[in-house]
């Protein structure tokens, strides 16, 4: 769901988001060599919507790549759609970068981590059909969201 980078919470969301100029962007730092960073408070550290952002030199990349993808599908929704305000081009953006960590992660990492032949992943091939359930209970129990996934 992407929540390391978009927040679990609204205030958190918000903090994260450049909403003065109204390109549905999120906040960035930009180097000497005009690469896009996340943002970095007056404290002097980045600010991550995930508290362990910085902990992991791995998380930190897979933050600012999907950091600067949202960036990046942000400004071509709004070139495509000049009429849409900083909420629609925001919220288009994460969907789409959501639906991409989504594939990433049913066509190819649990691959990866539960072997091939597995019965939850989708093989490429298959990656675009559509299984939704909607009489599937999609919560989460509170001991696995808190202990067991992270």
């Amino acid at each position: 769901d992407l929540s390391f980078l978009y927040g679990s919470d609204e205030g958190t969301a918000l903090n994260l988001r450049s909403t003065d100029e109204g390109q549905g962007l999120l906040k960035i730092q930009v180097d000497s060599r005009g690469r896009h960073y996340p943002h970095i408070s007056q404290d002097g550290v980045m600010v991550f919507a995930d508290a362990r952002g910085d902990v992991h030199a791995g998380f930190t990349l897979l933050h600012t790549v999907f950091l600067r993808n949202h960036n990046r599908l942000a400004k071509e929704l709004r070139q495509q759609n000049p009429g849409w305000n900083d909420e629609n081009l925001y919220q288009e953006a994460r969907k789409i970068n959501g639906a991409l960590l989504q594939h990433i992660t049913y066509t190819q990492y649990l691959d990866t981590l539960l072997g091939e032949g597995n019965n939850v992943s989708v093989p490429l091939n298959e990656g675009h059909e559509n299984y939704y359930d909607k009489t599937a209970d999609a919560t989460v129990m509170m001991i696995f969201s808190t202990a067991a996934f992270r």
